[in-house]
């Protein structure tokens, strides 16, 4: 296993290296492509080492990442808080699910774009709005995954239990949220990569920090070097966040894949 997983992570690596390679042959050799549309990766790593040194707008690019990180993880906790729960009682609830399953399939298809408008007539253009809009791409995703996890749990486990005498407490908590708890984390994984994705858009309401914003504003003064480099920061954020959520979806339910 850690012979195949070392040899993934070469592979990955060199096909990195190898990309670099072709992006520092086009722009610096060969000089294909002009840097303003295109900058080379030694144009990158000196525009990098710039916003690390000085920043970017009267603040460290330490902060931009902060508060961006701060935005989506505060989406994402309450977009758990209320999507887990809510998420159980819909697929236990046939009057639940009734309820609010149309008015989840209902907005989730639409835009998270389409909807700044009336979350800055709804919220302001304070950190309420950013958050909600970060919040309404998460939230779906959560729901669904848990009320798939709930849906995928064997009805023979619910029988045997109801034979040994479990009540719904203890059915719920001994098989229901256990077997649930699999297509949660994997709700959590997928709803950080959305709320990650969907940060420049919130972004885009009246902010002045933010590594979406950064690159946001970076595009007004034609920097692509500093789009990039923000477009990088956001990707390598977001590998880390879902590396993080893999290692505790590994340590919650070892038992995954394996029953």
């Amino acid at each position: 296993m850690v012979s195949i997983l070392r040899t993934k992570v070469a592979i990955g690596l060199f096909t990195i290296a190898f990309l670099i390679l072709v992006w520092y042959i086009i722009t610096s050799i060969l000089e294909l492509v002009p840097p303003l549309f295109l900058p080379s990766p030694i144009e990158i790593l000196r525009t990098f080492y710039l916003l690390f040194d000085e920043g970017y707008r009267e603040l460290s690019i330490f902060n931009h990442i902060f508060i961006s990180l701060m935005r989506v993880l505060a989406a994402f906790f309450i977009a758990c808080l209320i999507g887990i729960p809510l998420g159980l009682l819909m697929a236990t609830n046939r009057i639940m699910e009734a309820i609010f399953d149309p008015l989840i399939e209902l907005y989730r298809p639409i835009p998270h774009i389409a909807l700044i408008p009336l979350f800055i007539i709804w919220l302001g253009i304070g950190e309420t709005s950013k958050i909600g809009i970060i919040f309404i791409s998460i939230f779906a995703v959560i729901v669904i995954n848990t009320i798939s996890g709930v849906k995928a749990i064997a009805q023979t486990k619910i029988w045997a239990a109801q034979t040994l005498g479990a009540n719904k407490w203890k059915l719920f908590w001994h098989i229901t949220f256990p077997g649930a708890l699999p297509h949660v984390l994997t709700g959590m994984r997928v709803g950080t990569g959305f709320g990650w994705t969907t940060l420049v858009a919130s972004e885009m309401i009246a902010a002045a920090s933010g590594i979406g914003w950064m690159a946001l504003n970076a595009r007004r003064f034609l920097r692509t070097d500093i789009i990039i480099c923000g477009v990088i920061i956001m990707g390598v954020i977001g590998l880390l966040l879902d590396r993080g959520l893999r290692i505790l979806e590994a340590r919650a339910v070892p038992w995954k894949g394996k029953e």
